[in-house]
């Protein structure tokens, strides 16, 4: 990622290492530290979070795509001797109480990379916990965060998804034998049937932005009409996915052609040596195709001959599990590529349930109010009608 001009490399890179510990944790003092704008830089970031082993959520460019859509992301390391053990960037939300604005919720994308020989995943979130407190924030969340991130005993419900990542290591042809059987029949009738895949990595994708965004619009809406509770204005178009991250360098796009008109595309974003697909459609052409099969087993073999290690398929509710689900379909396409499945959480921490309950009183409150007006207005509107 190129660094913004002017500004330098994180501070916190340039101290010296912590020194290792035969117990496999330090006893050294830690504080958490919020960074400023000076002193933070792309580069400077995501070179911090690799050494951390992060992973692209915890990345500079998803910070700000994450950004644009919702709040001005902070960040904040936690250190020891001067150097960073744990990170993590976060969002800030406010709601209305009368006449004050609060800030009440924190969130993040997911829980802060560690460096887990000096520091534990509980200690990391006493830190966050604390942190949020002296940010006035009443509410906590978290999401896409792996098991082995979470303290024990946490006060939440954790809400689970089931991610897929398939190991990029071994030979083509054994990635392709680890393929379920119908996956590998897919594969290889879209290829009969004469479906394409073409790669984009640069500002060439805008020209197929009309194409991507009617068909991500075609997928989601087979999601709602099978029961998904999901507002289709908060998923992200694929204008945004193109501008933001394939043209800017931090993503690569997948698209699949019949007859020269694209019927499937997947963009993928790659992260200290990682391939992480964010989102992927097809248009109904496609589905018949198996266009999507085709798009997504190219992206193996593209991460593969670049040496990448991994690429995580991403994610789909643990419910889905169950053939009654409505994600049933989304849960056997992402298992049939013979990836690793590991649980990921997400959840909501109260931090200070006075406040909370407060809030929640005033809620109720405006909605009672709403409702009043509304029962007052019908007799006016029913007489002028």
């Amino acid at each position: 990622m190129p660094q913004q001009p002017g500004t330098p490399a994180c501070n916190v890179l340039m101290q010296p290492k912590v020194p290792a510990f035969a117990t496999g944790q330090s006893d050294l003092p830690v504080r958490l530290v919020k960074l400023q704008e000076p002193e933070l830089s792309a580069s400077g970031w995501d070179r911090m979070v690799a050494e951390l082993s992060g992973n692209f959520l915890h990345g500079f460019a998803w910070s700000r795509f994450i950004a644009k859509k919702r709040a001005t992301p902070h960040y904040v390391v936690i250190q020891a001797a001067g150097r960073p053990i744990a990170a993590a960037w976060y969002l800030l939300s406010g709601k209305k109480a009368g006449p004050l604005n609060l800030i009440t919720h924190m969130h993040l994308e997911t829980l802060p990379c560690f460096d887990p020989r000096y520091i534990s995943a509980s200690a990391v979130f006493r830190e966050l916990q604390a942190h949020a407190k002296r940010e006035c924030c009443i509410t906590l969340s978290f999401g896409n965060s792996a098991q082995d991130h979470l303290p024990a005993g946490i006060p939440c419900r954790l809400n689970e998804k089931i991610n897929f990542a398939i190991d990029l290591r071994p030979g083509t042809a054994t990635l392709l034998a680890n393929l379920h059987e119908k996956h590998r029949s897919r594969v290889r009738k879209a290829a009969r049937t004469g479906v394409r895949v073409a790669v984009y990595d640069s500002g060439d994708a805008l020209s197929l932005v009309d194409n991507l965004n009617t068909m991500f619009l075609h997928s989601l809406s087979r999601h709602l009409s099978a029961g998904k509770e999901r507002d289709p204005r908060e998923e992200t178009p694929m204008t945004d996915v193109v501008t933001e991250l394939v043209a800017a360098g931090h993503a690569v796009l997948f698209v699949a052609f019949f007859e020269n008109v694209p019927v499937s595309c997947y963009a993928a974003a790659t992260f200290n040596n990682e391939a992480h697909l964010l989102y992927g459609a097809s248009s109904g052409k496609g589905y018949e195709l198996n266009a999507s099969f085709a798009a997504v087993w190219r992206m193996v073999e593209y991460f593969k001959e670049r040496g990448h290690r991994a690429m995580s398929l991403g994610s789909v509710v643990r419910t889905a599990e169950n053939s009654t689900d409505p994600d049933h379909g989304l849960y056997r396409f992402k298992a049939g590529f013979g990836g690793e499945a590991t649980v990921l959480c997400s959840g909501t921490l109260v931090l200070r349930p006075g406040l909370a309950a407060v809030l929640a009183g005033f809620g109720r409150m405006k909605a009672a109010a709403r409702n009043t007006a509304l029962r007052l207005n019908r007799p006016a509107e029913r007489e002028r009608a």
